[in-house]
């Protein structure tokens, strides 16, 4: 199980490329995660709650956590519940929302990954200043068709 998640990890980071501006490429070229550690999390009845991976970056006020390329999120059932997608630096590059009958809620895809700041020391610190857009796709299960279909599209 665990090299089948550190497959898809791998796939899943080819198929994903950020859309990282030109100044946030800059600013973030110098970070380096030192380490990396996969972390799996279980809910009382022994299903697994989280699983995903982690890098770890060393830094002179602080030792930083971000989540890294594949996380997933069960209900205590052992669905699905969410499946998300981070970059090497924790931004999230897309999230797909389900329901507890494992049908798709919402899917949302960065569009493009911003940052104001003009010091890579600062981008842990001040974090809240990267700027991501998104494309939100709602979706709703139709009981009449059987189906589920696109109800909603938000950029």
């Amino acid at each position: 199980m665990f090299l089948k998640f550190f497959l898809s990890l791998f796939i899943i980071s080819n198929a994903v490329t950020a859309k990282h501006t030109k100044r946030f490429a800059n600013l973030v070229q110098n970070l380096k995660h030192n380490e990396s550690s996969y972390n799996k999390s279980y809910y009382a009845n022994g299903n697994v709650k989280t699983e995903g991976a982690w890098l770890y970056y060393d830094r002179p006020e602080y030792n930083y956590s971000k989540k890294n390329v594949l996380w997933l999120e069960y209900y205590k059932t052992g669905t699905i519940k969410i499946k998300s997608q981070y970059d090497k630096f924790g931004n999230l590059l897309q999230k797909s929302i389900y329901t507890l009958q494992g049908h798709i809620s919402s899917h949302l895809i960065a569009v493009l990954i911003d940052s104001e700041l003009t010091n890579y020391k600062t981008y842990f610190i001040r974090n809240e200043e990267v700027l991501i857009t998104f494309s939100v796709n709602n979706y709703m299960f139709g009981l009449d068709i059987g189906k589920v279909y696109l109800r909603e599209k938000a950029y």
